[in-house]
């Protein structure tokens, strides 16, 4: 018998793998934005736990690395396990833009620099050290807003008009702990965490929406389109809808 021939439009890939092929990059994105969220926050309180009269809310995240802190060893263990998930992430967007994929892994190159050269002491800062941590901050911001600047039309989920308010709105969190770090205020550690927290959030949420891609282009037909295509062969991952034809959505 003659294959049977029904019309498709080939909108996703189910967690399967993005239009770009590669294999369970959607799944895989959504997990390692998680793992680097619940370490960086999570982890980090579960530290700041052991050490009885540590202040979450007055000193920062790096005096729990600091040099002769009784919490060192566990902070750089959750320190490293995060800039790698950040890494990895980087690596399996391939639908994301170079830029936001680049900003994700220049963030884990900054706290693995932040990890090599700690506070000399609890609440001791360095120059070198705080810069790192500042880059880190800026480019993790920045990433969910920098993955959107793709020239491959369809790749990507999320529009640059969808993730700007929301880095607006880390923008502002971030000056809100600068000035408390400058006045070195006793709210100064909580608002740094509130921060990064923030940031996690908005990274998981870019994530979990960038990964389902609004159209795939290249199709016979323009995107939005239906086209015909036969049922054998197709990716076993690819979603089939009906002959209907679907509304193209607008360019970003």
């Amino acid at each position: 018998m003659p294959a049977v021939v029904r019309r498709f439009r080939l909108a996703r890939f189910a967690g399967r793998g993005l239009p770009c092929g590669v294999p369970f990059a959607p799944r895989l994105a959504k997990v390692l934005a998680w793992i680097a969220a619940v370490t960086a926050c999570l982890g980090t309180e579960l530290v700041g736990a052991t050490w009885p009269g540590y202040s979450s809310w007055r000193q920062v995240v790096s005096t729990l690395a600091a040099v002769g802190a009784p919490t060192r060893p566990l902070m750089n263990a959750v320190l490293v396990v995060t800039l790698l998930a950040l890494a990895a992430l980087g690596l399996v967007l391939r639908a994301a833009s170079a830029l936001g994929r680049g900003f994700l892994m220049i963030s884990a190159a900054a706290v693995a620099f932040a990890v090599a050269f700690p506070f000399p002491a609890p609440d001791v800062d360095t120059g070198p050290h705080t810069a790192a941590v500042t880059f880190a901050m800026v480019m993790l911001g920045f990433a969910p807003l920098a993955c959107c600047a793709s020239w491959r039309r369809g790749q990507w989920g999320q529009r640059w008009r969808q993730v700007l308010p929301a880095t607006l709105v880390l923008v502002a969190m971030g000056l809100t702990f600068l000035a408390n770090w400058l006045k070195k205020s006793s709210i100064m550690g909580v608002t740094e965490r509130v921060f990064v927290a923030a940031e996690m959030a908005v990274l998981i949420w870019a994530v979990s929406a960038g990964v389902r891609p609004r159209e795939v282009s290249g199709l016979p037909g323009g995107a939005g389109e239906s086209v015909e295509v036969p049922t054998q062969g197709l990716p076993a991952g690819a979603v089939a809808v009906s002959a209907t034809q679907v509304q193209s959505q607008s360019r970003a």
